[in-house]
């Protein structure tokens, strides 16, 4: 009934009703526009129908029924706007910011009372059959309560008192996705993350590219002025676009001086080129258009999947050129004399041209064989292969996105949604399509796989390789985040760093690839000391897989046991002198043993996050020290085999003061560290601590998973840096997002937001980033007017 036309329309319609921001209007205009208001004695008597325990502690967050919270007088607003038998509404707010900012230190806060009436008005007066939550990530399955086996006092079954539910979420964040099957019972619709692409070139990157493939191409034929112009074209450009900081140049050396540094400066601006980012944003349902198609077809053959070989490799390997080799060595040269990083552009630019000629020809696997015969005389069996993969498996499921909405048809009508496998597509897991499936996880006891140790060990080698680099010591104490989420998409690459920094090694069963066992690597086979973690974990973490918390601790409990020298076992020596400060406080020998044993930590049973990233939404903050004393409140309780969730600020404190380097990974470009507040929040958090408490000069880090052959190691600041040259300031981002209306205008928004929020937490940011968000969203009219178009 009165169908909006178009998503635009829906949300004007939206606006134009009663939202959560009450504020807006006027009294006599919101009790007109409301769709409806709960008066004072019908909420009073759901309240009191809950249990006297939940109560309890909603007044005490939120004081008596009704609160202050959508309100007006006694009344209950419910807000959005009805179509028929569809109700469309917004998720009650979570709280109020000066009562966030009043209970910034408290992890675990109630629902305030209008998300009660808000879900009791939809199941008791709208009698709703179904709510269908647009996700991915609400507030409900988060609320206070039982990890798992939620009983009748967790807020979560409270609020929503029995209402089916179907909620929609990208199938990238299977950790979070499943913390919805777990406290809500839902039934997932595991939707397909953004089109991604080939970051490419744009006009910056451009202007110092020119004169650096005239460099290469010409070097050693070039006269001496021409090679003199050359540099200092290269050097000026480089300047303009502040790129001293990502090639380490502490001082301008000038145009004489600048040579040495041209080398790392074509190798980056060939590793940024080469970056996955998004080109596109996912509308439900809908299957991607034209070179939309082909970027998403072309982000899914990218990396082998399992046995099939990548498109990409098996394409340049017909052309003559070994594509790992040229991105390895963009400086070289190919026989021919051509360039290598040119031969890369070439050859991408030439895969895409394919794939848009074989969906103007269907996909069909012949006609695209016969076609490369024309053109390059050959096809290698590999790549037809590939190419048989990607016409008769992959593009098939990129063209059922519409069961997205056809299965949200079956779960309406109360039919079985398949299930299906949930991951990040990009990471060579093409399989995990089609979407619109009720997606799962893992066998928790097969964490680390075989597959996962071997990666954890190459990306924690690379962390110490680097930072023995940078500082020209051993890392003894490292302080690492983990997330549940990432577990479940890599098979545990995290888990298994954590082993191996420790050196100590799963052991698998002979059938079923379940972990049954841990044994220590001898020192000597070892190669290196061993070194001290210190470990925050997430609340879906320690709800998830208690198994792995048991692991991790039995890990630990290996090496400190040990009869090796202070020098190769930093966790064996730091105990020692921990359980004397220890007894100076006032444990006894057993008590300080047990505890500082604990390196696990993490927020209350049944609180999540860390706090951070409310304290700098609230603006509850003035210095790095009260962003610290809040996450040390959210995170400082313990987890071991005999400790679940005890407060520990004192050992917390201890631990995390002595880390040397920081760290967190992230699995695919799917996520970066500007998509969520999540990455700041912890890595952040835990930044803002060690920079108040710790060491002054430790050293940040951030793992690139996406390819799991060829992972890289960056420092946080060179992290962000990348992610702006690569995403934030190309108009190949920027333009997907102008295709999406206010939507995409928020995203931009956003990555302002997490910006700001890394500088706070961690002093990364810098000017140039401000300054090229402020050319490119702000300064560049075509992009301003859109803005004020869909976000006025």
């Amino acid at each position: 009934e009165n169908v909006p036309k178009n998503g635009r329309q829906m949300i004007e319609e939206i606006l134009d009703g009663v939202t959560n921001d009450l504020d807006s209007m006027s009294v006599a205009t919101m009790r007109e526009k409301a769709v409806d208001l709960v008066p004072s004695g019908t909420y009073r008597k759901q309240f009191e129908s809950i249990p006297s325990w939940d109560q309890e502690q909603m007044i005490k967050d939120w004081g008596d029924c009704p609160g202050t919270i959508c309100v007006d007088g006694n009344d209950v607003v419910i807000p959005g706007i009805k179509k028929g038998n569809v109700f469309i509404g917004y998720q009650p707010l979570r709280g109020t910011a000066e009562k966030m900012e009043e209970n910034i230190h408290d992890p675990v806060i109630f629902a305030q009372h209008q998300y009660l009436a808000y879900y009791r008005w939809i199941r008791d007066v709208f009698k709703a059959d179904m709510v269908i939550h647009v996700g991915t990530h609400g507030t409900i399955e988060w609320l206070p309560g039982k990890n798992v086996g939620m009983s009748s006092k967790c807020d979560p079954d409270v609020v929503l008192g029995g209402l089916p539910n179907l909620y929609y979420y990208v199938v990238d964040d299977p950790g979070e996705g499943i913390q919805c099957k777990r406290r809500i019972n839902s039934v997932l619709l595991g939707h397909m993350p953004p089109s991604m692409a080939r970051a490419g070139e744009y006009e910056e990157l451009s202007e110092m590219e020119v004169p650096l493939q005239d460099y290469f191409t010409l070097k050693g034929n070039a006269s001496p002025e021409r090679k003199k112009e050359l540099i200092n074209q290269i050097y000026l450009s480089a300047k303009e676009h502040d790129m001293f900081n990502d090639l380490n140049i502490a001082e301008d050396p000038g145009a004489e001086g600048f040579e040495p540094y041209i080398i790392p400066l074509h190798e980056y601006l060939s590793e940024v080129k080469d970056a996955l980012v998004r080109s596109d944003m996912h509308v439900i349902g809908r299957v991607p258009k034209d070179t939309h198609f082909d970027e998403m077809v072309y982000s899914l053959v990218r990396l082998d999947n399992g046995d099939i070989r990548s498109l990409r490799d098996t394409y340049a390997e017909n052309a003559g050129v070994d594509m790992q080799d040229a991105l390895d060595d963009p400086t070289g040269k190919l026989p021919s004399g051509e360039l290598k990083s040119v031969a890369v552009d070439r050859l991408d630019a030439e895969l895409q041209e394919f794939l848009g000629w074989l969906r103007e020809h269907d996909y069909n696997t012949q006609t695209g064989i016969d076609e490369l015969e024309k053109r390059y005389g050959k096809v290698s069996s590999d790549l037809k292969e590939s190419l048989r993969f990607t016409c008769e498996k992959v593009v098939p499921n990129v063209r059922k996105m519409s069961e997205e909405l056809g299965n949200t048809l079956k779960g309406l009508n109360g039919e079985y949604v398949l299930p299906g496998p949930s991951g990040a597509p990009t990471r060579g897991n093409a399989d995990i399509l089609p979407m619109g499936r009720n997606f799962y996880s893992l066998d928790p006891d097969t964490v680390p796989n075989r597959t996962a140790w071997e990666i954890g060990k190459k990306m924690a080698d690379q962390m110490i390789e680097k930072y023995v680099s940078e500082k020209g010591e051993f890392p003894r104490e490292v302080g690492f985040i983990i997330w549940a989420t990432d577990t479940m998409k890599t098979g545990g690459d995290d888990v298994a760093y954590l082993l191996w920094l420790m050196g100590v090694k799963p052991v698998w069963s002979k059938t079923g690839g379940q972990v049954i066992d841990l044994e220590v690597i001898p020192i000597k086979e070892l190669g290196r000391p061993r070194v001290d973690v210190s470990i925050n974990i997430t609340g879906l973490f320690r709800d998830t897989f208690p198994n792995l918390i048991d692991m991790l601790d039995d890990a630990v409990n290996l090496v400190i046991g040990l009869d090796e020298s202070d020098e190769d076992n930093s966790l064996a020596a730091n105990l020692r002198k921990d359980i004397v400060d220890g007894i100076a406080e006032g444990l006894t020998p057993d008590e300080a043993r047990q505890r500082n044993s604990v390196r696990i930590f993490g927020a209350p049973p049944g609180g999540y996050g860390t706090g951070v990233n409310k304290a700098i939404e609230s603006g509850a903050w003035k210095t790095v020290e009260d962003l610290a004393d809040v996450y040390i409140d959210w995170c400082s309780n313990g987890y071991s085999k005999g400790n679940y969730g005890q407060k520990m600020r004192s050992e917390f404190t201890r631990r995390f003061s002595k880390v040397s380097v920081t760290v967190k990974n992230m699995p695919d470009r799917e996520i970066d560290l500007l998509d969520c507040d999540d990455v700041y929040e912890y890595l952040g958090g835990m930044n803002a601590f060690v920079r108040a408490y710790g060491k002054k000069d430790a050293m940040t880090i951030m793992g690139d998973g996406s390819n799991p052959k060829n992972t890289k190691v960056r420092s946080t600041k060179e992290e962000l840096r990348y992610t702006f040259r690569s995403k934030v300031l190309n108009p190949k981002f920027i333009n997907g997002l102008k295709e999406h209306g206010y939507r995409g205008a928020a995203e931009l928004a956003n990555i302002t937001e997490y910006t700001m929020a890394w500088g706070a937490t961690s002093d990364v940011a810098e000017d140039w980033m401000y300054e090229g968000m402020t050319d490119k969203f702000l300064l560049d009219p075509d992009t301003r007017e859109w803005m004020m178009d869909v976000n006025p």
